[in-house]
């Protein structure tokens, strides 16, 4: 069991078609972690994530950049500094409005392990 992940140690995963990346941090992977996961998400400018819902709680905060984060259909300005709760089950995304990478650290509460597709639904294709 690992108790440090060095940055170098992560795992990059690229969503191809979506134009953002996830440095997966701490992964039941690689931590044995079993209710927490913890990435570094980089959206480019103009990019989005696709509409989603997840069946676990997710927290994000705010390295840099600035965006949207749309829930349930309400837009929420975003910007360095601020966080994000986004209750299970909620329709979300997030939008890139900048003209500088939006970084942001993720945080999700995630009961199926290891992790699987079914934690998250895809509504946009």
């Amino acid at each position: 069991m690992k108790f440090v992940i060095k940055s170098h140690e992560a795992k990059v995963e690229t969503y191809g078609g979506i134009g953002f990346t996830s440095k997966e941090l701490i992964t039941h992977e690689n931590t044995g972690s079993k209710t927490m996961r913890l990435a570094l998400i980089e959206l480019p400018p103009g990019y989005s994530t696709k509409e989603h819902v997840h069946n676990c709680e997710e927290i994000f905060y705010i390295i840099e950049g600035r965006g949207v984060v749309i829930i349930e259909g309400k837009e929420y300005p975003i910007e360095a500094g601020d966080a994000v709760y986004i209750k299970e089950n909620l329709r979300h995304k997030t939008i890139n409005t900048g003209n500088t990478p939006l970084r942001y650290i993720f945080v999700v509460s995630q009961p199926l392990r290891p992790w699987s597709p079914s934690e998250t639904t895809f509504l946009e294709k």
